[in-house]
């Protein structure tokens, strides 16, 4: 209130007054002579004021007495010979950069601290004690500062006096926007519930170690950025925001309860706070800002709560410690960097709320393993993400887009649950050592590029409700030797399973041939595989390219793994016997699955819960065996 007061008024003098400029016992002054006062000014003969300069609170000229209010802006500007200054009661206002490069000055004096106190600076170093950093009361430096009660307005007023210890402050103070920045050798401070706003009020103040918060303070703004000596402080229920670089390397603080009353959280309100080892983000909180919690090595423990809809970026970045996230259901997004650099981050959940994730919201993430998607469509988030090994697709996701995982070469196994209508284009492409593939009864479309470059998966099987298979689905497969059709196919398109050079059987369940484009195998050696097919459709298929290729066509009923074709039509599932275990995959879930030997004797059983079920039987090579899946049959011979 006192600048704005004081801007006011000088904005009125120009109207009401003519100024002169004048020297004055060494000094230089602006008189305004209707006003009857006296502004300090710069040495108008190109010189710098040195020494120990005494600023008068009356100056005489002409036998006109002048009081002298003001020290305009810049008027001791890089007088690098100045040693100390005395400043009167009378000054009102100190003007911008007024002592800047002022290097060497060492010594504020006053008279009258009530008075300092009610001076206006114009900016940080206004101040002469960012170069003095002592201020003397009546010839005696200053160590315990005691505010006079009474006093309302500290905004600026002790900024850079490094030889405070305590300081007190009295009920009536109400604003103290800061007050006490580089105040370095403070230790405790107690601020009265009558202030409301702290605004910077304790930046780099490295000794400060213990502080008491007013109960009606309600923001928090670079308040103690860089207090690197502070290890614990209680943020009262009256805060609601805390705001950018309110915390910001305060490299001690340990520990700290965010109380529910805070609904923002702002720009590096936190960064740089190395020794923070864990933080709950309360339910008031809507958005985490760009870089709150950026640099803070130490912490492990992150709790994200359900009011949080957007984590902006780089909001973690650099949180070392970090080893696990769970994004609630609330966020929408999750933007640049937010989680960059957490080295030893290895899990991290994703809600159902989820629309966007910046393409490198986990960049250099090296340790990130495993990744659980609930949301309804995953995006082309985690592109050429080589560290992930693990991707958990739960019943939420409907859709997987384009190019989602492509690249990922560590993952090995992949469900893609019942959920899941659409595959999108090249959406695990060269996902090079993927060897296990489950797809779920819902999916319609395998679109182009989808599975391109797997090379290391060795079985496919494709439920019923599959209907096109687009161009170069499973285009340089190399190691597929098994492939499984479902009934529900029309359509398979250029290329879809070209260079699969190891396919030795393809079961295709269609009653009706698909219609398929003449290289939709092509460079596969279809010559040497055995197609099987519904009994009824094999002469279609004989008569049908690129079907008639194949080596040898043979109808279900006399495949070694499918003795029942119109059962199987049924019900496809894909059954496989190795290891001592039988697999059986594409069974809806919750239905019990059990292995008997041809005497009818149980050798083991399972409930299914979606994608792959595995019972444990051991058979000899060449064993037939009954599988029923519910209440339906289907004998199988062991390989």
């Amino acid at each position: 209130m006192k600048k704005q007061l004081l801007l006011f008024a000088l904005m009125l003098l120009p109207m009401v007054a003519s100024a002169e400029e004048v020297e004055i016992n060494g000094l230089w002054y602006n008189l305004v002579s209707k006003a009857k006062v006296a502004e300090v000014i710069q040495n108008k003969n190109n010189q710098y004021y040195s020494g120990n300069i005494v600023i008068p609170d009356v100056v005489i000229n002409e036998g006109v007495e002048y009081n002298v209010t003001t020290i305009g802006e810049s008027a001791f500007s890089y007088c690098s010979n100045l040693y100390s200054i005395s400043i009167p009661n009378s000054i009102n206002n100190i003007g911008n950069n007024t002592f800047s490069g002022c290097n060497n000055l060492n010594a504020v004096y006053i008279s009258d601290l009530e008075a300092w106190c009610m001076i206006s600076f114009d900016g940080q170093i206004a101040n002469p004690l960012n170069f003095a950093h002592h201020l003397y009361l009546n010839g005696v430096e200053i160590i315990d500062l005691e505010i006079p009660n009474g006093v309302t307005d500290i905004d600026g007023a002790f900024c850079g006096c490094s030889s405070f210890r305590s300081v007190t402050i009295p009920n009536s103070v109400t604003s103290m926007d800061g007050a006490f920045i580089g105040c370095t050798n403070l230790t405790s401070v107690s601020i009265p519930n009558s202030v409301t706003s702290i605004a910077d009020a304790f930046c780099y103040c490295f000794g400060l170690t213990s502080v008491t918060l007013s109960n009606n303070i309600t923001s928090i703004d670079n308040t103690f950025n860089g207090c690197s000596s502070l290890t614990a402080i209680t943020i009262p229920n009256s805060v609601t925001s805390i705001e950018t670089c309110a915390f910001a390397f305060c490299s001690s603080l340990v520990s700290l309860i965010i109380p529910n009353s805070v609904t923002s959280i702002g720009t590096e309100a936190f960064a740089g706070c190395t020794a923070l080892t864990s933080i709950a983000i309360p339910n008031s909180v809507t958005t985490i800002s760009p870089r709150a919690f950026y640099l803070c090595p130490n912490l492990a423990s992150v709790t994200i709560s359900n009011s949080v809809t957007c984590i902006e970026s780089q909001a973690f970045s650099g949180c070392g410690a970090l080893t696990s996230v769970i994004i609630p259901n609330s966020v929408t997004s999750i933007s640049r960097e937010a989680f960059s650099d957490c080295s030893s981050l290895t899990s991290v959940i994703i809600g159902s709320g989820m629309k966007n994730i910046a393409s490198n919201a986990f960049a250099k993430c090296p340790s990130l393993s495993s990744i659980t998607f609930y949301c309804k469509t995953i995006g082309r988030w985690f592109k050429d993400n080589t560290s992930i090994k693990e991707i958990i697709i739960g019943n939420g996701v409907v859709n997987i887009e384009s190019q989602a995982f492509s690249g990922c070469t560590g993952i090995t196994t992949l469900t893609i649950p019942n959920s899941v209508i659409t595959i999108g284009k090249q959406a695990f492409e060269k996902c090079y050592n993927l060897n296990s593939l489950s797809i779920g009864n819902n999916v319609t479309n395998i679109e182009s590029g989808a599975f391109r470059s797997c090379l290391g998966l060795t079985s496919v099987f494709l439920p019923n409700s599959v209907t096109v298979i687009e161009n170069s689905s499973f285009e340089g497969c190399t190691a597929l030797t098994s492939l499984t059709i479902g009934s529900g196919i029309k359509k398979i398109g250029k290329e879809a399973f070209v260079k699969c050079k190891e396919l030795s059987d393809v079961y295709c369940y269609a009653e009706t041939v698909p219609i398929t484009s003449l290289d939709a195998f092509k460079d596969s050696y279809i010559d040497y595989a055995t197609l099987h097919v519904p009994d009824a459709s094999v002469e279609e298929y004989k008569s049908t390219s690129p079907w008639s290729e194949f080596g040898n066509i043979v109808g279900l009923s006399d495949s070694e793994t499918a003795i029942d074709a119109k059962q199987l039509k049924a019900l496809p599932v894909l059954i496989q016997a190795e290891d001592g275990q039988f697999s059986v995959e594409g069974a809806p879930e919750g239905t019990k699955i059990a292995v008997y030997d041809a005497s009818g004797v149980e050798l083991g059983a399972a409930v299914s819960r979606g994608g792959k079920t595995f019972i444990p039987a051991r058979l000899p090579q060449g064993s037939i065996a009954i599988v029923k899946i519910g209440e339906r049959r289907v004998k199988v011979v062991t390989k």
